[in-house]
C-alpha cells in the first residue's frame, strides 16, 4: 500500500470512530463536523439540480443522512476505504427519485384511500388507486429502504396486478409478496414508494415480469449476494434482480451494457441504467 493510500486509510478509520459517534449521538461535541459534511453534500446536490427546496429540505436531508445514509456509509468503508461520502451519496441520487422530462407522478395516500373505501363499503382498497401492472418497478425511499439490505435503497418488480418479487436482504432469497403486504411494510415512518413503468414499451414490461417469475423465481431462484459480477444469475440482490429480469427477459437494447460485467446496480440509480428511449416513467408516489 502506498503512503498516500495508507494515510487515507488511517484518516478514514479515524473518521469512522469520530463521526460514527457523532452521527448516532446528536448531542456529541463533534455534531458540527458531521453537519458540515451533510451541508456540503446537500449544496453539491443543489448545484447538480438534483435537490431542490421542493423535493428535499436541508432539515430532511440532514435527518436521513444522520439516521441512515452516514451510518451505512461508515459500515461499507471496510470494503471500500477510498470511497468518500460525496461519492456514496451521489450513487444514492441524494435520496430523491429520478424524474425524466415529462414525468408527473401522482401522489397516492394509502390512508386516505382506505378511509374513503371504509366510508363506502367497509372494505380495504388494497391500494386500488394504484393499478399495478406486470413489470412495474417499485423503488423505496426513506428509512424503510435500509431495513434488511446492506446497501442503501430497495426495489422490486411487479409480476401481476397483485404480486411482487423482491430480494429484501441476506439469507432471505427471493420473496413473493402481495401488493398489500409490500406497501404496508415499506411505507410510513418517513418512507414512500416510487412507481416506475415502461410506458414506451409495455410488451417489455410484461416479458420482464414473466421471466422474473418463471425463470428467476420458480426455476432458478438466486441467493442473495452483493458480488459485483452483474451478468451472473446465480447470485443477486434487489436492484440487480430487476435489471436482469429486463436484460434476459425483455431486450438487451432496453438497458445499458457494462462491458466488463464488474458493476453494481444501485436501487436509487437503476432508472439511469435503462437506455435512452426505454427509460421507465415515474407515474406514482405512494405514501402511507
Amino acid at each position: 500500500m502506498s503512503l498516500k493510500k495508507c494515510t487515507r486509510f488511517i484518516f478514514l478509520i479515524f473518521a469512522t470512530i469520530l463521526f460514527g459517534v457523532s452521527v448516532l449521538s446528536p448531542n456529541n461535541a463533534n455534531a458540527s463536523s458531521t453537519n458540515d459534511i451533510f451541508r456540503s453534500a446537500y449544496n453539491i446536490g443543489r448545484q447538480k439540480h438534483i435537490l431542490t427546496n421542493t423535493n428535499m429540505t436541508f432539515k430532511d436531508f440532514k435527518a436521513i443522512c444522520k439516521n441512515s445514509l452516514f451510518p451505512s456509509f461508515l459500515k461499507q468503508l471496510k470494503a471500500n476505504p477510498e470511497t468518500t461520502f460525496q461519492q456514496y451519496i451521489a450513487k444514492d441520487h441524494y435520496e430523491v427519485p429520478i424524474h425524466r422530462v415529462g414525468d408527473h407522478p401522482q401522489t397516492i395516500s394509502l390512508k386516505k384511500a382506505n378511509v374513503t373505501a371504509s366510508q363506502t363499503d367497509n372494505s380495504s382498497t388494497d391500494q386500488s388507486d394504484y393499478q399495478m401492472e406486470p413489470g412495474d418497478i417499485l423503488i423505496i425511499y426513506g428509512t424503510s429502504s435500509f431495513k434488511e439490505a446492506k446497501i442503501f435503497g430497495h426495489c422490486a418488480i411487479a409480476i401481476s396486478s397483485n404480486d411482487i418479487l423482491h430480494m429484501p436482504g441476506m439469507n432471505l432469497g427471493t420473496q413473493q409478496w402481495t401488493k398489500k403486504r409490500f406497501f404496508d411494510y415499506y411505507t410510513g415512518r418517513g418512507s414512500y414508494i416510487e412507481v416506475y413503468r415502461m410506458t414506451s414499451h409495455p410488451e417489455y414490461a410484461k416479458e420482464a415480469a414473466q421471466y422474473a417469475y418463471n425463470d428467476m423465481y420458480k426455476t432458478d431462484s438466486p441467493v442473495y449476494n452483493l458480488e459485483p459480477w452483474l451478468y451472473q444469475k446465480e447470485k443477486s440482490y434487489c436492484s440487480k434482480y430487476v435489471y436482469l429480469a429486463y436484460w434476459f427477459g425483455a431486450a438487451h437494447a432496453a438497458l445499458k451494457r457494462f462491458v466488463t460485467g464488474f458493476h453494481y446496480i444501485m436501487p436509487h440509480h437503476l432508472i439511469y441504467d435503462f437506455s435512452s428511449g426505454y427509460s421507465p416513467a415515474d407515474i406514482y408516489k405512494v405514501t402511507e
